[in-house]
């Protein structure tokens, strides 16, 4: 964000793959947004406890596959400690029984 704008709000990026990190953080930052990377679900925790205010967290992209804290592993806290914060998958290897899981889970994008 360029200084007097304001943002549409904050975004956090989970992904282990460092490209993709970076394609959906430009695209975000010039559609407007506030964006916080992290490369595995362990740092996604530790950006938000360690943020500088977790509420104001507007929506976390998450790939699944990841080393560490998977997606999964990391979604479950996510839902647990921040249930206003909207949630979206990006995954690179779809899976039909993984997505109707993820939907009964409350997660719909």
């Amino acid at each position: 964000m360029f200084s007097g704008q304001t943002s549409l709000g904050r975004i956090l990026v989970v992904d282990d793959e460092p490209d993709v990190r970076k394609v959906v953080r430009l695209s975000l930052e010039k559609a407007g947004y506030d964006v916080i990377e992290a490369e595995d679900g362990q740092q996604a925790v530790q950006e938000i406890k360690n943020g500088e205010n977790p509420l104001l967290l507007d929506v976390i992209l998450t790939d699944i596959r990841m080393p560490k804290l998977n997606g999964l592993e990391a979604i479950q806290f996510f839902q647990n400690e921040f249930p206003h914060v909207s949630l979206i998958v990006l995954t690179g290897f779809p899976d039909l029984i993984m997505a109707t899981s993820l939907m009964k889970n409350g997660i719909i994008d």
